[in-house]
């Protein structure tokens, strides 16, 4: 499942890569970061997102058509499994809430 999705997230990038204009100067996080007295100051009320472009997307890959290398796919795995051995057997959730 996660492999699908990343391969989505690449689709999509590609799409991004094609399209984008040249960069105007503005502040970095770090910049804002730095300039910010508080943490509310951080805060901001518009976030500034690219034009849609049709054409671009009439010209995205398909998730199918994206090959992932074996080695990301063997990340993804080994990710997922140390994340699954951290799991702590528990007996509550063995039981069967609808007969509670």
């Amino acid at each position: 499942m996660l492999l699908g999705l990343l391969k989505q997230v690449v689709a999509k990038r590609n799409v991004a890569k094609s399209t984008r204009a040249k960069p105007s100067r503005q502040l970095s996080i770090v910049d804002e970061a730095k300039s910010a007295a508080t943490p509310l100051e951080e805060v901001k009320e518009i976030i500034a997102l690219p034009d849609f472009d049709e054409d671009a997307q009439k010209n995205q890959l398909k998730p199918e058509q994206v090959l992932i290398p074996k080695v990301v796919e063997q990340q993804l795995h080994s990710l997922v499994s140390n994340i699954a051995s951290m799991y702590n057997d528990n007996p509550f959730h063995n039981c069967k809430y609808g007969s509670l």
